[in-house]
């Protein structure tokens, strides 16, 4: 009796079917490789669309520089870190991308004090978008108000956010007239004011000096003291104090509530002290009395 013998047709697809299925047998079989597998997988691909494909989301907002965040009442920055901030600096990315990047900065001093006001003009690389709600800026919710760590390559930067928009704030300021007086002043503080002098706060000239005027104030000291020897005596002893009349232009913004605001927080009101200073001087205890419309 003759046998015949069949040979087995064993194509490409059986192969791969036949590993297939030792595969899936393997990782039923050792089921908590499977899903370590599965969450590394998850996580690579959860990366490579956040860092290649998904499209960047950009913010910009005005912040304040200050020493410390929201939680530690510091002072004012000083000059120095003033002058260590400049325009084009940038904060990267672990791909090294620009994430914060520093358009513009505006210092104004404070007062009688060596420390300064700092505002910055900042375009930010966030998740969320504003339109929709929350954003969110280095892990942490971005708003006005919030405060924002900044680490640029020179220097490293806390503040406050003062506002927020989805386009390149505008900073556009106009000029307006201002009277300021002084009452009981020295004749070397007069002397002191030069027309023409004024102050850049690192964009643009945003004070001068139009004019000066000085009023002898004869009267003051004397009349509380007692006999009018005393008061002679006291006269020749005593500096003359003098009214000091300064007429200036300021440049100002002009918020969503109408008042004028120098310098983004200081209110331009009749009747209210004010803080100027240009490059060679400092207006100590001047107020504002008059201005233009």
């Amino acid at each position: 009796m003759k046998t015949t013998k069949r040979s087995l047709n064993i194509t490409p697809g059986v192969i791969r079917a036949v590993k297939k299925s030792k595969t899936l047998k393997f990782f039923l079989d050792n089921w908590f490789l499977a899903i370590f597998f599965g969450c590394i997988a998850f996580v690579g691909i959860v990366s490579f669309y956040k860092l290649f494909v998904k499209s960047e989301n950009f913010v910009y907002a005005r912040v304040k520089v200050s020493q410390g965040l929201w939680w530690a009442s510091t002072q004012r920055p000083p000059q120095w870190l003033a002058s260590a901030l400049r325009e084009g600096m940038v904060e990267k990315d672990l791909t090294g991308n620009p994430k914060a990047k520093i358009l513009s900065v505006r210092s104004y001093p404070y007062y009688s004090t060596s420390q300064y006001d700092i505002y910055l003009h900042l375009r930010l690389k966030v998740s969320g978008r504003l339109k929709t709600g929350t954003v969110n800026f280095n892990r942490s919710t971005l708003a006005v108000g919030s405060p924002i760590e900044l680490s640029f390559s020179k220097a490293e930067v806390t503040g406050t956010v003062m506002q927020m928009s989805n386009k390149p704030i505008k900073e556009k300021l106009v000029w307006q007239e201002v009277t300021l007086v002084k009452n009981n002043g020295y004749q070397w503080e007069y002397d002191a004011i030069a027309v023409g002098d004024s102050y850049h706060d690192g964009q643009e000239k945003v004070f001068e000096v139009l004019d000066k005027q000085l009023t002898l104030n004869s009267s003051f000291g004397f009349e509380a003291y007692g006999t009018s020897a005393e008061r002679s005596l006291i006269s020749s002893q005593t500096q003359p104090r003098y009214l000091i009349t300064v007429k200036a232009k300021i440049k100002t913004s002009q918020p969503s509530f109408s008042i004028p605001v120098y310098g983004f927080e200081q209110e331009v009101r009749t009747g209210k002290p004010f803080n100027l200073s240009t490059r060679r001087f400092y207006f100590q205890d001047y107020q504002l009395i008059q201005v233009s419309q």
